[in-house]
Formats: C-alpha cells, structure tokens, sequence
C-alpha cells in the first residue's frame, strides 16, 4: 500500500512541473548577464512552455511575437510576448521572467522581427544597464497591471530583469 502512496504522490509532482513556475540559476554563458554574475529566471511548467505558447504563437492570439535568431542554434524562433513596455515615447522589452532565453537570444542577435496586431516591423535593440534599467524596471513594476508582478516579486531585485530599447532597424 505504501508504493502506491508513493507512485501517486511521484505522479502528483509531475502533474504539478507541468504547471508550476520556479525560480532556476542559469550558468554564465557567453551571451550571459554583463555583469558576469549568473542569470536567475522564473522557469514556467511545461504545460505554459509546450502547450499555451507555441498555440498562442500559431493562432496569433498573443499581445505580439517577437522572432528572433537561437544563439546556439541559428534558427529563427517565435516568442509570444507583453506588447513592449511603452515610458517617456520610448519602447522596451522588459523580462519580467529574468534572464530567460529570449533575453539572452536577443541579447546575442541584437536584433529581430517584432509582430503586433498584424503589422512585421524589423528591430535593433541595445540591452540596458545600471542605473538607466532600474529606472525602466520599477517604472514597468508601477505601471503594468498583469500578473507579470508575481514573477517581479519572485525576482525583486532589478539587475535580474533584462530591459532592450527598441529601435527601428538600419536599411
């Protein structure tokens, strides 16, 4: 009777990685933090990761994708996305997750395609830091009203939290 205790309190914790979000340490990497400290992420379950964003991505019911190149792989990738974070006529990615790996795929590239209500505009980003991020992180943990402020409570400290200016692309 035990083992079946145990069996299904195993398949109860497999049910619930499949929902679950949790924070997870990230190696330095090459396209790493800059600061060169090790990256920390909210890791969603599986069900977010392998169900609801690629559906989102294929049916076109997220706020916006962002495509961008794989650092490692090269390949062209689709993330759905918060519409970027509008402050002082400026747009921003803002990570609320942390260091996850679109930031660091976009902070490899420098660059990608940025999909919203139909229209494909091509993108440069610069990936700020100091004092210029914290300013945008606590403006965007003041401003939104999602519940992107769960995962900014899980991370509170802003260094944690990847933030790209979004500029046109040179033609």
């Amino acid at each position: 009777m035990a083992g079946a205790a145990v069996a299904a309190a195993r398949s109860l914790n497999d049910w619930w990685d499949w929902l679950e979000p949790r924070i997870e340490r990230i190696e330095v990497d090459p396209h790493g933090a800059a600061d060169g400290r090790p990256g920390r992420y909210v890791h969603h379950g599986a069900l977010l990761r392998r169900v609801f964003n690629p559906l989102m991505v294929r049916i076109g019911r997220g706020n916006a994708v962002l495509f961008v190149r794989g650092r490692k792989s090269g390949k062209r990738l689709a993330v759905p996305m918060d519409p970027p974070f509008a402050w002082q006529g400026v747009r921003y990615f803002v990570s609320p997750l942390g260091d996850t790996h679109w930031a660091r795929n976009l902070r490899a590239a420098g660059e990608g395609e940025l999909r919203s209500q139909r229209h494909l505009e091509a993108i440069r980003t610069v990936e700020l830091h100091g004092a210029e991020r914290d300013a945008i992180v606590t403006a965007y943990a003041n401003t939104i009203t999602c519940g992107c402020k769960l995962y900014l409570r899980m991370l509170p400290n802003p260094a944690d939290h990847p933030v790209f200016r979004i500029e046109p692309a040179s033609t």
